[in-house]
């Protein structure tokens, strides 16, 4: 049975003092368990009486609860990771990556809570015969609207000792759950209060189905992700071994190249920012934010791209982007990769693990090191070559746009990156 106490609150908050028993047996109180509150925009700890046994049971509780939100925590990096590429628009990452990042976490933390949190109560209550209410024995909720703490006990001779104790706040009134029949408008406030251990009813078992579905998601989605990343890793160490075949082959020659154009230098527009330096045709991306060099000229058709790479760290990436639109990544233009852990063609974004047209996981050295790179797409033919050696040529899908600009890409995870000696041969769009 419970029983349900209001208080007023007076313009000054003072300390409030409980009877030297324990709040959920009514024994006398051994111990004290710190409970914070949120009480009008002010953090008020109260000080709550228990016996051993049941101190010991407001501990545990109090560590289940750190607990499970540690594991929300970690689900939510997990989450984020895996979600974060499948469900984000790439606009939206685009504009701010980290608070994306942060946010979905957020989102996904708060989502698995309360159904972590009940199921837990549940089978803690049918195990152990405590609940896991935190804090034990006690609920606290406060009315703005009438300046009244309401103090829910689960013990009534408690609730009777607490409402004739010596407090400096003054008792407003009192309500047992199976005395009381007045239905007055002054009383709805209490009524809600008193249907709190109802609604807990009710969100466990919807926060329960909801977990289920939840997890049953997830693990389809899992499962599914890790047969389409075998397959992906299957489908790509056989073009690894056409690069090892093929090691010898250099760039083509100048006078057998099919485009009658001739190389010329390639001017960037720099963002103001502050994530760029640039010094004689070396444009070096620094930050840890993304962003985005894109060239002054739109190119239509075929075109080929050389330029040189270097950075002082082993953990670097250069993407360079062809026919894209200006402003960001975006769904048509065409990104080639070149990073200490992967060499990629990805028609679209690089954050959709969908887009990535041919990717392989080689060793490449940054630290001290130069790397040219080499593009060219002719005829719809996309090759990627690599300090002379060809890595992959793929054929364009039917959505992939051959008219744009060529941006230098620096996203978020890569600390510096310089791109050098960038020329350029195609034709400018009218």
């Amino acid at each position: 049975m419970k029983h349900i106490i209001k208080v007023k609150i007076p313009e000054s908050i003072g300390p409030l003092n409980f009877p030297e028993y324990c709040i959920y047996c009514d024994q006398k109180a051994e111990k004290h368990g710190k409970h914070n509150f949120k009480l009008m925009d002010t953090d008020v700890e109260f000080k709550l009486p228990y016996c051993r046994a049941h101190s010991k049971i407001f501990q545990r509780n109090k560590i289940i609860d750190g607990v499970i939100m540690a594991i929300c925590i970690l689900i939510a990096v997990i989450g984020t990771y895996f979600f974060l590429g499948d469900f984000i628009p790439d606009w939206l990452y685009d504009m701010a990556p980290g608070y994306t990042f942060l946010i979905t976490g957020v989102l996904i933390a708060m989502l698995f809570y309360l159904p972590l949190k009940f199921t837990v109560g549940f089978i803690l209550k049918a195990v152990t015969g405590y609940p896991s209410d935190n804090p034990l024995g006690i609920f606290i909720n406060d009315l703005k609207e009438s300046q009244t703490l309401v103090f829910t006990f689960d013990n009534e001779d408690f609730a009777h000792r607490f409402e004739a104790f010596d407090q400096k706040f003054t008792p407003a009134s009192s309500l047992s759950t199976d005395s009381d029949s007045d239905n007055t408008a002054a009383d709805q406030p209490v009524r809600r209060a008193m249907t709190y251990q109802m609604k807990k009813r009710i969100i466990w078992i919807l926060a329960s189905a909801l977990l289920v579905v939840i997890l049953s998601f997830v693990v389809s989605y899992g499962l599914t992700k890790l047969n389409a990343g075998r397959e992906e890793m299957s489908s790509s160490q056989q073009p690894e071994l056409t690069v090892e075949t093929e090691s010898t082959v250099a760039l083509p020659a100048a006078d057998s190249d099919p485009m009658p154009l001739d190389w010329k230098t390639l001017e960037f527009i720099i963002p103001g920012n502050g994530l760029w330096l640039t010094e004689e045709g070396k444009y070096t991306a620094i930050g840890s934010m993304e962003t985005i060099a894109w060239s002054e000229e739109r190119y239509t058709g075929d075109i080929e791209i050389s330029l040189d790479i270097e950075s002082p760290n082993a953990f670097a990436a250069a993407n360079i982007i062809l026919y894209g639109n200006g402003i960001s990544l975006s769904s048509g233009n065409l990104v080639f990769t070149v990073a200490s852990d992967i060499l990629a063609i990805v028609e679209g974004s690089i954050y959709d693990e969908n887009d990535y047209t041919y990717m392989s996981f080689p060793a490449i050295n940054f630290v001290g090191e130069k790397h040219t790179v080499l593009i060219k797409v002719v005829d719809r033919r996309a090759t990627l070559y690599v300090d002379g050696v060809e890595i992959s040529s793929v054929l364009l899908k039917d959505t992939t746009d051959t008219d744009g600009k060529i941006g230098l890409l620096k996203y978020w995870e890569i600390d510096e990156i310089t791109f050098s000696n960038i020329q350029v041969k195609g034709t400018v769009s009218p």
